[in-house]
């Protein structure tokens, strides 16, 4: 498990440090550098993955997680003297430590680095380089009739690319091979058996709301597949349909549940925006589901936007489904300097309180209480 990321003069960030824990959430306005944190865990992988260039001695900018346009453009704006690289710094549960130094010339494609730290056992044994690991990006596949696989590459996930492309082939698979869920913890208690297909369906009806299940099969090998759902009326008679047809945050809550019902226990799987598209209840149950996950043994880092997701986690905390000790919440901002990016953690009780009450972390319903009252 990855347990602490530490930013040094990359794009807003003078010094970041940020502890990991099994579940992460990376709340902040927009601006606020929440997505700078994701886009350097997505340039060390890419860079890790990428068979033209050495990652000992080059990061790749340009590529299919994240694309940061021109290296020259990286270095914090107000860096001082003569410090005018960037360093990207990780660690594990075993304390071991992988440091990069970038040197931030223009270049388009990659950037040249210097690097501390044992590499290639880090490529070997992390959870961010293993193949197991999952990034899903805030936009995901959208509704179709049918889903046409892509090309795959390298930085390919089990899902497809950062979209989950080829969600659907997964699906297909899983069901034509009678899979079970990897982690048994994970199975919902209305789900009949193991299997990825009852689970999947079990907990998409427990986090839209509403009975639906859902299967998929290819309609033409590796070409071409199709996801049918069923709703039932109250006498238990069941309608097939298509994805046109149902409501649009199945498609986008889907890959969510599909990635973290494959992932074997240590893996990591990082979500941008779980909460897109979807209704404050269901953004509710999907933070109690990842809360689950991650007790269960799947590292999660989210960005969010939603105060709705957070008080999911926050009652998984109540419920004892997961410890607060193994929750990160951190709010990133601007200083009152108004140019300085910071993080400022937020702490939970054990009853899911909130320990400090950290300015701008979801607090504007509150505000806008007190306007409506005052």
């Amino acid at each position: 498990m990855l347990t602490q990321i530490t930013l040094e003069r990359f794009k807003c960030f003078n010094r970041l440090y940020m502890p990991l824990k099994p579940l992460t959430l990376i709340a902040g306005t927009n601006g606020a550098g929440k997505s700078s944190i994701i886009q350097a865990l997505l340039l060390l992988r890419q860079s890790c993955k990428d068979k033209d260039y050495d990652w000992k001695q080059s990061v790749v900018i340009n590529g299919g997680l994240t694309d940061l346009d021109d290296a020259g453009t990286l270095l914090y704006i107000n860096a001082e003297g003569d410090h005018n690289d960037i360093v990207l710094s990780l660690e594990n549960d075993d304390t071991d430590e992988i440091t990069f130094r970038i040197t931030p010339r223009q270049e388009k494609t990659t950037a040249r680095c210097t690097t501390e730290g044992d590499l290639d056992k880090a490529k070997n044994e992390w959870p961010l380089f293993s193949d197991d690991f999952v990034y899903l990006y805030a936009d995901r596949e959208q509704p179709r009739s049918k889903y046409i696989m892509t090309s795959e590459t390298r930085l390919d996930s089990r899902l497809g690319n950062r979209s989950a492309s080829n969600a659907a082939f997964l699906m297909a698979s899983e069901v034509n091979n009678n899979k079970y869920i990897r982690i048994p913890q994970l199975k919902h208690h209305n789900a009949q058996n193991d299997t990825v297909l009852r689970n999947v369906s079990a907990w998409l009806s427990h986090i839209m709301g509403g009975q639906v299940s859902l299967t998929a099969r290819e309609t033409e090998k590796d070409k071409e597949a199709r996801f049918e759902y069923s709703i039932f009326n109250n006498s238990g008679l069941g309608q097939q349909l298509s994805p046109l047809n149902m409501p649009f945050g199945h498609s986008y809550v889907l890959p969510v549940i599909l990635a973290v019902l494959t992932a074997p226990a240590g893996s990591l799987i990082l979500v941008e925006n779980p909460e897109s598209h979807l209704h404050p209840g269901a953004q509710l149950r999907m933070g109690e589901f990842l809360s689950l996950a991650a007790a269960s043994g799947i590292q999660i880092i989210i960005e969010t936007h939603s105060d709705h997701l957070m008080n999911g986690i926050r009652i998984a905390c109540r419920k004892e489904i997961i410890g607060c000790n193994q929750v990160e919440m951190d709010l990133i901002g601007l200083d009152a300097d108004g140019y300085t990016h910071t993080r400022r953690p937020v702490q939970l009780n054990p009853d899911g309180t909130v320990k400090n009450l950290v300015p701008g972390f979801f607090d504007e319903w509150e505000k806008a209480l007190t306007s409506l009252i005052s």
